[in-house]
């Protein structure tokens, strides 16, 4: 019988805190400037605001791993009394694609989005945002939109791909199964172990010693919490 289980690393398992960008410190007269995360600070006639677009990884609930973006209006001086909101498009290489709009504001505007992970939708995610604004000096309207506009817009992008390892069955338990690195790739390193959580009443190497297993690589880092493959009567491979 087959194995389908998640899995927890116990040796080299990084942070499971979601990676964000932070606003850099801009000090510049110019109508737009884009740091290397995409977040311009803006700069107007009637006052300067930031805008950006964000994303993140969220594995807080393994079972149902998350691609978030966002998009963030920030204007906490607002000395000329405008109106902010962020309408947000989170779309997958596959063509999947979700939109939010922000609820306005005079001073933070954030829209967030999320795609399930779809190990079969790889590549790069990426994140849209348009950062509108009403100004009452210029006729704005926030009640109707009537002569307000996007004043700026900002991107992100978020690449994920497989990174394979191979296990061999080291030990069992009633509810888990010890799992022993065979070989050394980018998210392990031979001999790392690692325990599967098993289905109640299988074996671990009931279809064979090995695992086969898979995790998400995301921006650069490895994502043990996704891990998931299946036992397998010969040893597996790692990228």
């Amino acid at each position: 019988m087959t194995l389908t289980a998640r899995f927890t690393a116990l040796q080299k398992l990084q942070p499971a805190a979601a990676l964000r960008s932070q606003i850099p410190k801009v000090n510049a007269i110019v109508f737009a400037v884009t740091c290397l995360l995409s977040c311009p600070i803006v700069f107007a006639q009637m006052g300067q605001y930031a805008v950006y677009s964000d994303k993140w990884l969220d594995d807080s609930d393994p079972a149902n791993v998350k691609l978030r973006g966002c998009g963030v209006t920030q204007d906490y001086a607002n000395y000329y009394g405008h109106t902010y909101w962020v309408v947000t498009t989170f779309s997958s290489p596959n063509g999947r694609n979700t939109s939010v709009t922000s609820s306005q504001s005079s001073s933070y505007a954030r829209a967030e989005s999320y795609l399930l992970v779809d190990f079969n939708d790889l590549g790069t995610y990426n994140v849209q945002s348009s950062h509108w604004l009403c100004c009452p000096y210029m006729g704005g309207n926030p009640y109707t939109g009537a002569g307000c506009y996007p004043s700026a817009s900002s991107a992100a992008g978020l690449f994920i791909s497989l990174k394979k390892s191979s296990w061999l069955v080291i030990g069992e338990g009633p509810a888990t199964c010890l799992l022993e690195a065979t070989c050394t790739g980018t998210c392990v390193t031979i001999g790392d172990h690692h325990t599967a959580n098993k289905a109640p009443g299988t074996s671990c190497s009931g279809n064979g010693l090995y695992f086969q297993l898979y995790e998400l690589y995301a921006d650069g880092q490895c994502w043990p919490s996704t891990r998931w493959g299946s036992s397998r009567m010969f040893e597996g491979e790692c990228d």
